[in-house]
This record gives C-alpha cells, sequence and structure tokens, in this order.
C-alpha cells in the first residue's frame, strides 16, 4: 500500500476524528508489515497536523 492511498484512507480519518477515536475503532486484520507501515506513517503524520 503506497503511503498516499494510506493517507487518503486513513490519515484523513486521523485527520476529522483524531487518532484516539481511530484507534478505538478501526481494527486490522490479517495486515502485514508492508500494510501496516504506511497506515502508521500517515495516521502520525495527520495527527501531528492535527495539533499544529
Amino acid at each position: 500500500m503506497s503511503e498516499s492511498y494510506a493517507d487518503e484512507l486513513f490519515g484523513v480519518l486521523v485527520l476529522d476524528h483524531g487518532l484516539d477515536y481511530v484507534a478505538r475503532h478501526l481494527r486490522f486484520v490479517n495486515a502485514d508489515d508492508t500494510v501496516l507501515r504506511p497506515i502508521a506513517v500517515a495516521m502520525k503524520r495527520r495527527d501531528s497536523a492535527r495539533k499544529i
């Protein structure tokens, strides 16, 4: 998964609702590191941008 795709799917959710909300309401099933890593990067980036 590309980071830009992960950002559009998950980063925008974090921007709109916050990291805590998204972490409580999403569950990743059968996702390996090649999928989880770009999601984590996108979510962290958007969470940092939200706090600024």
